[in-house]
């Protein structure tokens, strides 16, 4: 007997087959499946062995292996969220800064910061970052992706002043 086509089979790295409808989010699955990790948050997937975010939409039939922290894969994408959440959290208290994250430096981030002609950051000027910073954590606000075009990109980059 075919399968019913709005649905697909997810096979979890536990062995465990789960049915759900297409398009159903990898959130959305964890969460139904009550999928946990040794008390560490789920921060994405492996789906098919490409990393994908807790919002993804699976679409065909696929294996499944939750990501937390403690994997390399999950890691980078602590490590990219809390990037993304420093730099909303500097443009929403320093507007005209310019701020950016450079490169790796050990297991940290290297970051520059250029206000009013000054190339350095003042503890002042920190503590109304990490505040804010904690602000955005704390209300879980989600880091939503879209997709636009390469010149919409740098037209908004210029906009920015980045």
């Amino acid at each position: 007997m075919p399968k019913d086509q709005s649905e697909i089979v997810v096979t979890l790295n536990d062995g465990k087959t789960v049915h759900c409808a297409r398009q159903t989010t990898v959130g959305e699955l964890l969460q139904a499946e009550d999928v946990t990790s040794d008390e560490l948050p789920i921060l994405g997937a492996l789906v098919n062995n490409d990393v994908v975010s807790l919002t993804y939409p699976l679409e065909v039939d696929c294996e499944l292996t939750p990501l937390t922290i403690a994997d390399p894969h999950g890691w980078r994408i602590y490590r990219r969220s809390l990037a993304f959440v420093l730099a909303k959290s500097v443009a929403d208290i320093y507007p005209g800064a310019r701020f950016s994250i450079e490169h790796s430096l050990g297991s940290g981030l290297y970051c520059t910061f250029e206000m009013d002609g000054a190339s350095e950051i003042t503890e002042e000027q920190l503590a109304p970052i990490e505040q804010r910073l904690q602000e955005v954590v704390r209300a879980n606000t989600p880091i939503k992706r879209h997709k636009i075009s390469f010149s919409e990109a740098v037209e908004r980059c210029k906009d920015q002043k980045q």
